[in-house]
């Protein structure tokens, strides 16, 4: 398709194109508004899915009753939310927290909307894992950040991923410069976690803190908590057995286990939050030297000193704060001995969990590598290729390539610099895997703190245009190790958009029509039988010649002396009202047309007193009679007065193609009737035209997109196509 400038442009329709865009159905009320999602934590377990919402507000908003489609979640009865302030819905909450919620964040985007308890659209959050939005926020551990709290959530542009893996819970996204840096706290030790430990009498002496003890002798393995308890205490992993029970009681237990810290953790470390529970007394060790004591006298403690008092256990302690002045990069070690208060003590408990505390890489302070060219998925031999777009070097020391956040898939750089400007180029063989179409790509520091970028390995070549400002754009070729190349053309351009086109207006619809072609008239020759003769209930599966007890005669049928709708055309010479059931029928052609059009069937009929209908032998209705079995002695439901014109809808599947037969048996109310009735016609109703339902306002799905040539020469569109949200190639 050669696309010329004249004229300047060319419309495109989209009413089947399926271009991606949401009408707006209704504005938002920005009072409390989405601000940060994670919606795709790393690795498969997706119970830490959560969402945070800000209020933008000066004053105190109650959102009770207030809720989140899309996740499933309704705020309960008494739910306030301070000016300036967070709340965050978890998955699996943790204290202070609302949830859990049982729906799921859709891992390749979502749309989340808030609604108050009155169902007004109060802030709607559209995202997704490509195009604009940022790949890192996808699985890396990073969470979709706002970038800032008091503007609209819907724009792409307004968002980003956090500064740190975990992002920013409860707290501000990207807090100011000039404030404290962000702190990311880590899990050394949780309450299961096994310890080595000695359950025995003998005394390991004072400087027992200061070495490693091995598993055998006295000294054993358990997971945590660890002790006796009859009542209620923390969970127990390993249950020792009576402190009484021992050949000499034990007044003195003895725990330890390595943690390891790194060196950019240790270096900076903001505290080490002990959290313990121990029965009765503890003293505890960092590296052999004594960080903290409970419940413990002052002085030199061994394996006979007492506890100060009696303690019972049922939950972990708040956080207490450790020195750290004894750590080291690299492994440490956590030595315990928790006390009895006094021999003969029934019960001990111990239990600790513990957590670091360290201050996040101020952002200016990460490395400017980034991704700068990236095959095709399908590529044969896969390659990486990286750029430091900064004005200095980069050490690559431990920056970690990782495909999909997999542990087993991680390539970490070998010690070196990156000049300003200068590429890298990692193939297959090096990386050690290969991404799978659609699968991110993240870049780690050297820490594992902060994701320095992130992109999704397609089915198309990706690489970086310096000259569009760093943005992910598709390379005329492929040039693994050198720069980019690509071929922009400046002067086709998309000049406009018809994505949320008016309405349409209502319209009343037009009925259908129908046509009504007789196939049984009243005034047509029937064959009758007046002669009281008792015939069987199965009379109407076979035909009766005119001969003997059957006459044949023009319809209506009948003896009476009142006035009828359609008058009688043969009277009966031969009436008596001791005779209480007349017979009737006639034949009739069905056509092709009307067998394979006909919509409905309508007998129209006059009866006195009673009558029971059958088309080719099956019984279709009644009037004023038993839908039951009958016989000729049957009596109607009720004495008719004077005939009136009735009218009874039967089923088109009766009918057959050509000849049909229609039967009548009719049926006195009582032996001493003074008068009967017979009338009956049939008519087919056939649609002739379908009519045209009737449409409410709706909206239009009339959508395009206009794209013009600025060029003055002709531009051959063939083979293009949009790449994202329009199923379109140009021919």
């Amino acid at each position: 398709m050669a696309f010329s400038g004249t004229p300047l442009a060319f419309t495109l329709a989209l009413g089947f194109l399926g271009l991606v865009c949401h009408p707006v159905s209704a504005s938002s009320d920005g009072v409390v508004v989405f601000n940060e999602v994670q919606y795709n934590p790393a690795g498969s377990d997706e119970s830490g899915e959560w969402i945070e919402l800000f209020n933008q507000m000066g004053i105190i908003t109650d959102i009770s009753g207030w809720r989140i489609d899309g996740i499933g979640y309704t705020f309960p009865k008494g739910t306030l939310v301070d000016p300036g302030s967070y709340i965050v819905i978890a998955k699996t909450p943790s204290a202070g927290e609302f949830g859990p919620f049982t729906g799921n964040i859709d891992n390749g985007g979502e749309r989340l909307r808030l609604y108050n308890q009155s169902d007004r659209l109060m802030d709607q959050l559209d995202f997704g894992d490509d195009g604009r939005w940022p790949a890192a926020a996808d699985g890396s551990g990073a969470t979709l950040a706002k970038l800032k709290e008091y503007t609209a959530s819907g724009r792409s542009d307004l968002w980003t991923y956090s500064e740190q893996l975990g992002g920013t819970r409860l707290a501000a996204n990207f807090p100011d410069a000039g404030g404290s840096p962000p702190t990311t706290t880590v899990e050394l030790i949780s309450l299961a976690d096994v310890w080595r430990y000695k359950d025995t009498s003998a005394d390991p002496g004072a400087g027992w803190a200061a070495i490693a003890h091995p598993i055998g002798g006295d000294w054993k393995s358990g997971a945590g908590g660890i002790g006796f308890e009859s009542g209620t205490t923390i969970s127990l992993g390993t249950v020792l057995s009576h402190p009484n029970a021992n050949p000499s009681y034990v007044s003195t237990y003895y725990y330890e286990r390595e943690f390891d810290l790194s060196a950019a953790q240790l270096s900076g470390l903001q505290s080490l939050k002990l959290r313990h529970g121990f029965d009765d007394g503890a003293v505890v060790y960092l590296n052999g030297t004594e960080v903290l004591r409970v419940n413990m006298p002052a002085g030199v403690i061994d394996a006979s000193t007492s506890a100060l008092s009696g303690v019972e256990i049922d939950n972990l302690s708040a956080d207490m704060t450790l020195a750290t002045s004894s750590l080291v990069s690299g492994s440490n070690r956590i030595s315990v001995e928790v006390h009895q208060e006094r021999i003969g003590s029934s019960d001990t408990v111990f239990g600790v969990e513990l957590d670091v505390e360290f201050a996040d890489v101020i952002p200016s302070s990460v490395p400017m590598l980034s991704f700068n060219e990236v095959p095709p998925a399908t590529e044969a031999s896969f390659w990486v290729e990286l750029i430091n777009p900064g004005p200095a070097n980069i050490d690559l020391t431990g920056i970690v390539i990782s495909a999909g956040n997999d542990p087993l898939r991680r390539y970490q750089l070998e010690a070196g610099q990156l000049a300003p400007g200068a590429l890298l180029l990692i193939d297959e063989a090096t990386l050690g895997f290969k991404p799978a179409d659609g699968e991110k790509l993240f870049l780690f520091d050297a820490n594992d703190t902060v994701v320095l970028d992130a992109r999704e390995a397609t089915g198309r070549l990706r690489g970086r245009a310096e000259e569009r400002k760093g943005a992910w754009c598709y390379p005329n070729i492929a040039t693994p190790g050198f720069p980019n190349v690509f071929v922009f053309n400046q002067d086709i351009v998309i000049s406009e958009i018809a994505y949320n086109p008016p309405g349409l207006g209502g319209s009343p619809g037009v009925p259908p029509t129908f046509e009504v072609i007789p196939l049984v008239a009243m005034e047509d020759s029937w064959r009758y039988n007046s002669n009281d003769v008792d015939l069987t209930s199965s009379w109407a599966t076979e035909e009766h010649p005119s001969v003997g007890d059957w006459t044949t005669a023009r319809g209506p049928i009948g003896f009476e002396s009142g006035a009828l709708p359609v008058p009688l055309s043969t009277e009966l010479s031969n009436y008596t009202s001791s005779t209480v059931t007349y017979y009737y029928e006639t034949d009739f052609v069905v056509s092709a047309e009307v067998f394979n059009t006909a919509e409905s069937l309508v007998m129209t009929h006059q009866i006195d007193d009673g009558a029971a209908f059958y088309v080719n032998g099956v019984r279709v209705g009644e009037f004023n009679l038993s839908s039951g079995t009958l016989n000729p002695e049957t009596l109607a439901s009720s004495s008719v007065g004077n005939a009136a014109i009735e009218t009874l809808e039967i089923p088109v599947s009766s009918l057959i193609l050509g000849v049909n037969r229609l039967s009548v048996e009719v049926h006195q109310s009582s032996t001493g009737s003074s008068d009967t009735v017979f009338g009956v016609g049939l008519d087919a109703r056939v649609q002739t035209s379908p009519g045209i339902a009737a449409l409410p306002f709706r909206n239009s799905d009339n959508q395009w997109i206009e794209i013009a040539n600025r060029g003055a020469s002709a531009v051959d569109l063939g083979g293009w196509d949009f790449g994202r949200g329009i199923a379109f190639n140009f021919p």
